[in-house]
C-alpha cells in the first residue's frame, strides 16, 4: 500500500523509487475491487453494509474453525481458497465460485 511504501522507504532509501503498487481491478474502471484482509488482520469496516454478518465470520475465523478431521492437510494441500479468489477477480459469480470451493473442501474432508 501507498502508506507501506513509504515506511520502506525510509528505512531503506536505496529502495526510494524502486517499490510500486496497485490497486485490486474492480467489476468496472471507476471503483478499485476491494482489498483481502487476512492472516492475524481479521476485520470488519465500522461502514460496512453487512456489519452484523461480518463480525459472525470474523467470530468464526477466530473460534475452533478449522473442522477437526484427519483429512484437513488434503484440504490445505489442495487451497481451493486460492482458485476461488482467482475467479472471482477475474469476474466470475462468487455464489458460484464460493459453491465450486465448498464442494471441492467437503469433498477433501470426506475422502482425503
Amino acid at each position: 500500500m501507498p502508506g507501506s511504501a513509504a515506511l520502506i522507504e525510509q528505512q531503506s532509501p536505496e529502495l526510494k523509487g524502486k517499490l510500486g503498487y496497485f490497486p485490486i481491478p474492480g467489476k468496472n474502471a471507476k471503483k478499485p475491487g476491494a482489498v483481502f484482509t487476512g492472516g492475524s488482520d481479521l476485520i470488519v469496516p465500522e461502514g460496512a453494509d453487512q456489519r452484523g454478518e461480518g463480525i459472525e465470520v470474523v467470530k468464526a475465523l477466530a473460534g475452533p474453525a478449522t473442522p477437526n478431521s484427519p483429512y484437513w492437510p488434503a484440504v490445505e494441500a489442495d487451497n481451493p481458497i486460492k482458485p476461488y479468489m482467482t475467479a472471482v477477480l477475474e469476474g466470475g459469480d462468487p455464489a458460484q465460485e464460493a459453491k465450486r470451493a465448498s464442494d471441492r473442501i467437503t469433498s477433501k474432508l470426506i475422502s482425503g
